[in-house]
């Protein structure tokens, strides 16, 4: 499986991303007692290709790190932001880690996380999107989307939706879901992540 290199900020270089985001895969998984073969295998990608990620000498593409994350029983935001300093809390508009949405699309834009893991909630920025469908999502989280300009496929479950510029829509993560870039105009719109609430019964 290819990829694509996770981009860097005006304030931290590329290769200490890269590191950075390797450590905490590996921290996770060893915390777990899992081999690296086996964290592949669950995440349905090779073992070379995890290696070199936990190494820092490559970098996975949204799509793949979702799928790692899962496997680890997080979210690919929280391992994005992981040991991110405290000031990451205000992520200017040049700063942020980005992660390339997709490892065979060249146009498939990049995400962006704004809010750490301390937050009660993850919102995540993403500018561009794959023109056709890739895989599912599903987290066991809420999700809410703003678009702020373009268009936006979005297939939850069996229904689909087209959203432009400030509309907006909320369902239940867990519910497999999808986005794809409509018409020519690069779209950006905001994901944010958020506990559902629980309701205590009577």
């Amino acid at each position: 499986m290819g990829s694509r290199p996770v981009l860097a900020s005006a304030t931290e270089e590329r290769d200490q991303l890269h590191l950075r985001l390797g450590a905490e895969i590996r921290a996770r998984r060893t915390a777990r007692d899992q081999t690296l073969k086996a964290l592949a295998f669950e995440a349905g990608i090779s073992y070379s290709f995890l290696s070199q990620i936990e190494r820092g000498l490559a970098a996975p593409s949204m799509i793949s790190l979702h799928k790692i994350a899962t496997a680890l029983g997080t979210t690919a935001p929280e391992l994005m932001m992981a040991k991110a300093p405290s000031q990451a809390l205000r992520v200017e508009a040049s700063s942020g880690p980005r992660v390339a949405n997709s490892h065979d699309a060249t146009d498939s834009g990049v995400s962006r996380v704004l809010a750490s893991t301390r937050e009660p909630m993850r919102v995540t920025e993403v500018t561009g999107a794959p023109r056709m469908f890739l895989d599912f999502w599903e987290h066991p989280t809420d999700e809410f989307v703003y678009v702020i300009s373009g268009s936006v496929g979005l297939q939850v479950g069996d229904d689909y939706v087209v959203l432009g510029p400030g509309d907006s829509i909320s369902f239940d993560g867990e519910v497999p879901h999808r986005y794809r870039r409509v018409g020519d105009e690069i779209p950006k719109f905001l994901i944010v992540e958020f506990s559902p609430a629980r309701r205590t019964p009577n």
